[in-house]
């Protein structure tokens, strides 16, 4: 399985970076990542999205994308269309066909 969490990083969130954190941990600690098995990315979007993490299957990786989790600068835009269309385009470039992609 593979999933990407797609984050709102608009201006209005600022206030909310360490709540956002502490759900991050929160929903991915639960998961065992294995690359062959279950694969965790983010994306961030605002005026157009970025990836922060691609599909990885390394926990350590995913740890330390969380943590250093940061807004460069104040963007009130709320562009989740840009954030869809790039999890699509990660899940296409990683994905098999028989692995379900959230």
């Amino acid at each position: 399985m593979n999933i990407i969490i797609a984050i709102d990083f608009s201006g209005s969130e600022m206030a909310y970076l360490d709540e956002i954190r502490t759900v991050l941990v929160a929903l991915t600690e639960p998961f065992e990542l294995d690359e062959a098995k279950l694969k965790i990315g983010i994306i961030t979007f605002n005026r157009g999205a970025q990836l922060v993490l691609p599909l990885t299957g390394d926990t350590q990786q995913l740890d330390k994308a969380i943590h250093e989790l940061r807004m460069a600068r104040l963007v009130y835009a709320t562009d989740i269309h840009s954030a869809i269309a790039m999890a699509n385009r990660e899940f296409f470039k990683h994905s098999e066909r028989s692995v379900s992609n959230y």
